[in-house]
């Protein structure tokens, strides 16, 4: 919930970190993970996992657990070219998600998704451990460090796709119907049964 508010072009307080909210500034209206947004259904991009956070040294950084899945590669696609996107791949058409304030981009997977207006290529996607959306990251100068861009929605990302897949890749042996019941029994598991990476928010 915080980092749904955090909105860093939009800050007044310019020493802040970027996943910390100023909360000075008016609550982000629109935001794809709160749970008072009923138009919405409630996304659950990281399954029933639990949030990882992790001691830093340095309190203004977070230290946090997730899944690297996927790199924006392109913004600001036409409308036209987002209902050929939405129709090819048999997606439902929500193109009210595409109103003011957001910008639309696609990824190296070719993925379509939607974010805040200053989303750039390169941001990498995250599925965050214990998140209900995936978020982009923008790398920082420093290994594992990332500026904190915000939350976004990602059609075939929203409903723990990104997880199952990386257990799928780990353990080919497992079935689909054991990962997609593994997917909701997260919230016992210490350890994920596949490689996921620290990010340290600055």
């Amino acid at each position: 919930m915080v980092l749904a508010d955090a909105t860093k072009p939009f800050k007044t307080l310019s020493n802040l970190p970027t996943w910390v909210p100023d909360w000075s500034q008016p609550l982000t209206s629109h935001t794809f993970s709160r749970e008072e947004n009923l138009l919405l259904p409630r996304w659950e991009a990281s399954g029933s996992s639990v949030a990882h956070i992790i001691h830093n040294e340095d309190p203004s950084k977070l230290q946090l657990r997730g899944l690297r899945c996927d790199r924006v590669t392109r913004t600001a696609l036409s409308g036209v070219e987002i209902n050929e996107h939405l129709i090819r791949h048999q997606l439902p058409s929500r193109l009210d998600l595409f109103g003011e304030g957001h910008k639309n981009f696609l990824t190296e997977d070719g993925r379509l998704g939607i974010g805040p207006q200053y989303v750039e290529v390169s941001d990498r996607v995250y599925i965050l451990l214990g998140s209900r959306v995936p978020h982009l990251l923008r790398k920082a100068e420093n290994e594992n460090e990332y500026f904190f861009v915000k939350e976004c929605h990602i059609y075939g990302l929203m409903r723990g796709e990104a997880l199952l897949k990386a257990r799928k890749t780990a353990d080919p042996s497992v079935s689909f119907y054991d990962t997609s019941t593994w997917l909701w029994s997260l919230r016992d598991l210490e350890e994920m049964p596949f490689e996921t990476e620290d990010v340290i928010l600055i």
